[in-house]
Parts: C-alpha cells; structure tokens; sequence
C-alpha cells in the first residue's frame, strides 16, 4: 500500500514537473512570437523610411536634370561657366549613387522580411 503512495506522488510529482515544463515552454513560446511581431514591424518601418527616401532622391534627380537642363542652355548662350557645369555633373552621380544606395537598402529590408516571416515578398 505504501509502494502504491509513493508511486502516486512520483507520477503527482513527475506530472507537476510536466506542467511547469509546458508552461515554461508556452511562455517561451509567446515571448518569441512578440519578439517576431517587433521584428517585422521594424523591419517594415525601415522599409517604408527607405522607400520614402528613394521617392525624396528621385524628385531631387528630376529637379537637378531641369536645372542640368537650364545650365546646359545657358552654357551654350556663353553664360555658364564650365566650372558651374562640372559641379552639376558630379552632384548629379552623386545623387544617382545614392538612389541606387536606398533602392539597395529597400531590398535588403524585403529580403529580410522574407526571411523572417517565411513568405516570399515582393518589392
């Protein structure tokens, strides 16, 4: 009889243990999937930031190739100097360089995000 106890309060004591190794586990469980929801979040943010970026830096390129355009006309009136014309040029590729720097940055968020959730995303 008192081997029956004992082997009741083992079992008791063995499926407690089973519990609070689920609960843990459950805990765990839901820690991670927060985790995740704040990753994909981030990352989501850091992609709509990257995009409004692209968008600012392709306005600038059209507002930089009207003026491009306007130097070029004054140039070939003899009113601009070379110089001026030069340093459009370089402004210009550095504004290109930095498109194809954010357009680089955006992918990289997609692909993460791909990576996180699972899912194939397409930018």
């Amino acid at each position: 009889m008192q081997r029956d106890r004992l082997g009741i309060a083992d079992l008791e004591v063995k499926a407690a243990t089973l519990e609070a190794a689920r609960a843990e586990l459950e805990r765990q469980r839901e820690e991670e999937k927060v985790n995740l929801g704040d990753k994909v979040l981030r990352l989501v943010l850091d992609y709509e930031a990257a995009t409004r970026q692209v968008e600012l830096v392709r306005s600038q390129l059209i507002t930089f190739t009207q003026q491009q355009e306007i130097l070029r006309i004054r140039y070939r009136l003899g009113e601009g100097d070379t110089s001026e014309f030069l340093e459009q040029e370089v402004r210009g590729d550095g504004l290109e360089a930095k498109l194809v720097e954010l357009e680089s940055l955006r992918q990289d968020k997609v692909r993460e995000l791909g990576q996180v959730t699972g899912y194939e995303v397409n930018d």
